[in-house]
């Protein structure tokens, strides 16, 4: 019978300490010796199992053998008496006699077993031991009873005295009989508690491990996005010195005519100055990008912002761009400007308008001098602009660049996405539906 066991099982099973448990682990695992394992050398904790290093030693090792049948010998005499307390709490059992109880006494004085020990080979230790004393309570009542005749022969005299004695000590061992009925029946209580004691306890204590899961995941969340956003921050900080030719052209305040007198709002100010607006970062490409001559005429992006009855496309301004380079940024083709379902090695990959909810890519190849500074606002088609943010153009003048990113949108409608270039002016638009 081979039983391999933790150190904290063996400790509990011997009732010592861990040091004298240790040390004779040791004293049998020396490197001359190797009768346990793991080997000499290796670290023991509380959780590390100890067992015997061949099945072998149970045979020529004589003195093992013999504790193995000292253990099974043991085990089985736990083992009925458990099952017999078990039977007796049903009443489909009577206490022990002897010479099945005069044995359970000797096994209990000379192994002194614990809870620890009995879990091996039956759970029901506390239910045993209360039986047990209980079988004894009642044998040494039935030796007294048995006394007694004895003693009532020779005292004849006495016989009334000795009588109401007699009747006193039976009620009194009546009385103690049912003390250790209640006694069982309070210890099996008292165990059923203490396993939904500890059930309970395993049920909160996996609730605090997956709350700890959930709050250490989020944590790691936020402090990605907020690196992320350090990132960007500090980036445009770094590259938001004036353009060469002058200061940036200032963007145009929204404003609102009412019986002819212009009133200047701005209800996106505060917006506009989040420069880490946009969700995910910005993926550049400093190859040059080819474009195709331009056919837009002048005011065309500024129509096409204002209309709502034709379908949005890429535009540009006539004097944006020219043959020795773009002085301002521009898209000269509509295919330059996309909505996407996702995009690959920088390219757009299923260009389309009409999305389930989710994430929408926008996509876009733009002409545009070193250090311009891009704005793509989201709206909805009834004019409500959801977003604003600030694209970065990161190649030398002359070069195009490609460009793209994502919003998550999940409310059905339709929108429009825009793109501005450093000097406000609607350089490419893009109408989607989300159904």
């Amino acid at each position: 019978m081979r039983y391999p066991a933790t150190v904290a099982e063996l400790c509990a099973v011997s009732g010592a300490s861990r040091h004298k448990v240790l040390a004779v682990i040791d004293a049998f695992r020396r490197d001359d010796r190797s009768l346990l394992m793991p080997p000499s050398g290796t670290p023991l904790s509380d959780e590390t199992i100890i067992d015997i290093s061949h099945e072998s030693l149970i045979r020529i090792w004589k003195r093992l053998r013999q504790w193995v049948e000292e253990e099974t010998r043991s085990a089985r005499i736990y083992t009925r008496l458990a099952e017999t307390s078990d039977l007796y709490s049903r009443k489909e059992a009577g206490l022990w006699r002897n010479p099945d109880l005069q044995i359970a006494l000797n096994w209990r004085k000379r192994n002194q077993p614990n809870e620890a020990w009995s879990r091996r080979y039956h759970a029901r230790f506390g239910e045993a031991m209360a039986f047990l004393n209980a079988s004894k309570s009642r044998a040494l009542r039935n030796k007294m009873m048995a006394i007694v005749p004895a003693i009532l022969i020779p005292v004849v005299g006495a016989t009334y005295v000795v009588n109401n004695a007699f009747n006193e000590k039976a009620a009194a061992v009546k009385q103690l009989e049912v003390v250790e009925q209640k006694k069982v029946k309070v210890t099996l209580a008292l165990k059923d508690v203490i396993s939904q004691k500890a059930e309970y306890r395993e049920a909160l204590l996996n609730e605090q491990q997956l709350q700890k899961a959930e709050f250490k995941d989020a944590d790691e969340t936020e402090q990605e996005l907020r690196l992320a956003e350090e990132e960007i921050e500090s980036e445009i900080v770094e590259r938001a010195a004036p353009a060469e030719e002058g200061p940036p052209r200032p963007r145009p305040e929204l404003s609102v005519v009412d019986a002819g007198t212009a009133v200047i709002e701005d209800p996106l100010a505060a917006e506009r100055t989040n420069l880490a607006a946009l969700e995910v970062p910005v993926a550049y490409e400093t190859d040059p990008v080819s474009v195709e001559p331009a056919d837009a005429a002048p005011g065309q992006a500024d129509d096409l912002a204002e209309s709502e009855d034709v379908e949005p496309a890429p535009v540009m301004v006539a004097d944006a761009c020219d043959s020795d380079g773009a002085r301002y940024a521009c898209i000269k083709v509509p295919e330059n400007f996309l909505t996407c379902a996702n995009v690959e090695g920088l390219e757009c990959v299923d260009d389309t308008d009409k999305f389930s909810g989710g994430k929408v890519y926008v996509f876009a190849r733009v002409h545009a001098p070193e250090n311009a500074t891009l704005a793509l606002r989201w709206f909805r088609q009834d004019g409500t602009e959801l977003r604003t943010g600030q694209l970065k153009v990161k190649q030398n003048t002359g070069k195009g660049f490609r460009t793209f990113t994502w919003k998550s949108v999940t409310e059905p409608g339709a929108y429009v996405v825009r793109l501005y270039n450093e000097r406000d002016i609607l350089i490419g638009a893009r109408r989607f539906s989300v159904r």
